[in-house]
């Protein structure tokens, strides 16, 4: 049912309204407080908090560009039906929501990695998905868990993500490695 959620067309329409009247999660990463997670941080842990810090922009404006796909957490809660087809059907939609995609995803190892395959199979029903890469999709499930956390003052588990989200987004290019970022400010310094 995930996997059908990626690959739904959405209408221009509905996409617009849903853009106006909620608060996207490129928008709550940007809002969220992140200078909680330094309270709470141990010495090891200060420095993934200041590269949050830093990063924080550039992950948004990433998550912005992305995509967006229809979401709901209610997925798995009963009733869910079986249709003579074998299809599946839920029933819940009251919490339903649009995210970039791959937001909502779960994030724990198997199902995480089940997201390539339903991505490549959604693009196949959704051409503004050609661009979007595996790890892209996957970094935008970890920030919105990441989201979750601290939505939800669980600053340890957020702070938890950190390592894998970092991993992530350089994987997806969207931030460099340290020591490449630690090189071209060496090389910004030198030119000036």
């Amino acid at each position: 049912m995930r996997g059908a959620c990626l690959a739904c067309n959405l209408p221009a329409g509905l996409v617009t309204r849903f853009r106006r009247s909620h608060q996207l999660l490129d928008r709550k990463l940007l809002d969220a407080r992140i200078d909680r997670l330094a309270l709470v941080a141990d010495d090891g842990e200060r420095e993934l908090v200041e590269r949050l810090a830093t990063a924080l922009q550039p992950l948004a404006a990433f998550l912005g560009g992305l995509p967006l796909a229809l979401y709901n957490p209610d997925l798995l809660a009963p009733p869910v039906f079986v249709l003579e087809t074998g299809q599946a059907v839920a029933s819940h939609w009251t919490r339903w929501s649009l995210e970039p995609i791959g937001g909502g995803w779960p994030v724990q190892a198997e199902d995480f990695r089940q997201i390539r395959k339903w991505l490549s199979r959604a693009k196949e029903t959704r051409p503004d998905l050609a661009d979007v890469t595996p790890p892209q999709a996957q970094l935008a499930a970890l920030l919105f868990a990441f989201e979750k956390f601290l939505a939800g003052q669980r600053y340890r588990s957020a702070i938890g993500m950190l390592p894998r989200i970092f991993t992530k987004a350089e994987e997806a290019g969207v931030l460099a490695a340290p020591e490449a970022q630690a090189e071209e400010i060496a090389l910004a310094a030198s030119a000036s």
